[in-house]
């Protein structure tokens, strides 16, 4: 397990508050906070599912090297 540290911006760079960031396959997940910021313990080769009323969501696949910080658009 590894714990992942990231933010949700527009491209502009503004925070999306109340995202969800969810493990794929699990129920386990959590939302961003006011500045777009999130924290989530996960496996080192999970899929983070990130959705948003009104956005597209993206999946972000973790590799097994450090990749504890991400930034997603």
């Amino acid at each position: 397990m590894v714990t992942v540290k990231g933010i949700v911006t527009l491209q502009n760079g503004e925070p999306i508050t109340g995202a969800s960031v969810i493990i794929k396959g699990t129920g386990k997940g959590t939302t961003t906070q006011a500045d777009g910021s999130f924290q989530i313990e996960a496996p080192s080769n999970a899929v983070l599912v990130i959705t948003h009323t009104g956005f597209v969501g993206q999946e972000i696949k973790l590799s097994n090297s450090d990749q504890s910080k991400i930034a997603i658009q």
